[in-house]
């Protein structure tokens, strides 16, 4: 990894642990005092700490050791997980069918990451095999 990579990765996450908590300061000041936003600025949080810089990266098509379209399925993959984690936090108690939604929840983020994995391990092996 090449020191423009870590300064990317450095910023993205100076970015979450000081815009974000300024946003949620001037949330609380403006009387959006509210579960829903704090969740919401957890889930910010977390895609621009975990996230932004593989998005900017991956906009730029830059970056030495990992390929952009890896970059774009890390980004799927926490996208998706991040949605899920919010529909718990919201409404892990409802059930559809008698079947609870954390439990689709929680089935939904592990064959993700499941898929994940086997999709990473797939392309590192085309890689490997084609050079």
């Amino acid at each position: 990894m090449n020191s423009r990579e870590v300064v990317v990765y450095l910023g993205a996450i100076l970015l979450a642990f000081v815009g974000v908590p300024v946003a949620g300061f001037v949330a609380s000041v403006l009387g959006f005092d509210s579960d829903m936003v704090e969740i919401a600025m957890l889930l910010v949080f977390y895609g621009i700490a975990l996230g932004g810089g593989h998005l900017y990266l991956a906009l730029r098509n830059e970056g030495s050791d990992v390929p952009p379209s890896a970059r774009w399925r890390y980004l799927a993959v926490l996208i998706i997980i991040l949605v899920a984690r919010a529909a718990l936090a919201v409404n892990g108690e409802q059930t559809i069918a008698t079947i609870e939604l954390r439990t689709i929840g929680r089935a939904v983020i592990g064959v993700t990451i499941v898929g994940y994995v086997l999709t990473e391990a797939v392309d590192g092996y085309r890689t490997v095999r084609s050079s």
